[in-house]
């Protein structure tokens, strides 16, 4: 993964469930203060490769994930999160309009050895079949916008720290590529939906402006030119 811990940073590669329990608890983290679901969510990411854990020099955990932010707009429109509903639990919960995202795997490095970038296009193109339901043949229809790289304590995973790397996109869709409204559906082992994403378009020039504008006042650490990311 693209990640900006020094060398002497040390890779992390629990092998179970088990392991990664054990080793959070050789380092004294407060597992009691996660949710009922924390661990076994904590090693779902690690095994299908959205997280990566190193121990720093210091002895901490740090959790390194890798995110792609997508702007997709149409005809003057942008698309965001409308909604998000949990049949099991009969709850919805609204999100502030957030861009469609997807977490980078560390597959889409390892196996086809190739770039950041070329890894984040993969997931890009990955997030607008699975959430949108649509096939983007081309990587260059994704603009590279900016890179913000964030390190801090884990509000989800208390006693580990987390440094987030998410690069953000632009796409602009065709009028045939268009639907008023896109569903994704999340489902359990057997088949059930556990979570149902609706995304809507923002019409309203004063709310796309405010919207765009939210996106772009957030503290950059590092940008780099739209040219290093050469597809």
């Amino acid at each position: 993964m693209d990640v900006r811990c020094p060398l002497m940073h040390k890779l992390l590669l629990p092998h179970s469930k088990e392991e990664l329990l054990a080793l959070l608890q050789s380092k004294e983290v407060p597992i009691s203060t996660w949710s009922i679901d924390g661990l076994s969510d904590l090693w779902k990411e690690i095994e299908c490769g959205e997280t990566l854990l190193y121990q720093t020099p210091e002895g901490r955990i740090l959790r390194v994930i890798n995110v792609v932010k997508i702007n997709v707009n149409c005809m003057g429109q942008v698309l965001v999160e409308d909604k998000q509903f949990y049949p099991q639990r009969q709850r919805t919960h609204r999100r502030p309009h957030a861009w469609v995202s997807e977490k980078v795997k560390s597959i889409d490095y390892f196996t086809e050895k190739c770039s950041p970038a070329i890894a984040s296009l993969q997931a890009c193109k990955r997030a607008m079949f699975e959430e949108l339901n649509l096939v983007i043949l081309s990587k260059s229809r994704f603009v590279y916008q900016e890179i913000d790289i964030s390190f801090d304590e884990s509000y989800r995973y208390k006693g580990l720290l987390v440094e987030k790397i998410l690069r953000s996109y632009e796409i602009k869709l065709y009028e045939h590529e268009r639907h008023d409204q896109y569903k994704e559906c999340q489902f359990d082992e057997i088949g059930n939906v556990v979570k149902e994403t609706t995304f809507c378009w923002l019409r309203n020039r004063k709310l796309i402006k405010q919207f765009l504008d939210e996106r772009t006042t957030h503290k950059t650490i590092r940008k780099l030119p739209s040219k290093i990311f050469a597809h």
